[in-house]
């Protein structure tokens, strides 16, 4: 129970003393079920932090990615010979590349 806890233990809210009781029969249980008991009684008492580290990281690459669109869009814009749809298709593939 506690390396199940462990594994939710970086997405529950700072400031709260977790209580759990196990009972005897769970000895039987497998780690996965007991993982998916906690995780699902930590979502249940909505401890859970609003977001996640995938959140903070997508949002981080979105930033790259748009400062990369500038940095194309002032290139581009210095060289005459790409338009712009040239720069919104090179922006999309790079997108879909990264996210």
């Amino acid at each position: 129970m506690k390396e199940s806890f462990r594994q939710v233990e970086s997405d529950v809210k700072i400031g709260f003393d977790i209580i759990f009781i196990a009972r005897n029969t769970i000895k039987d249980v497998k780690c996965h079920e007991v993982y998916k008991c906690v995780s699902s009684l930590v979502k249940k008492a909505g401890l859970i932090k609003k977001y996640k580290k995938e959140f903070y990281l997508k949002r981080i690459v979105i930033g790259l990615i748009r400062d990369i669109r500038n940095l194309f869009h002032l290139y581009f814009h210095q060289h005459a010979g790409f338009t712009l749809r040239v720069q919104h298709i090179l922006f999309r593939q790079l997108k879909n590349m990264v996210l």
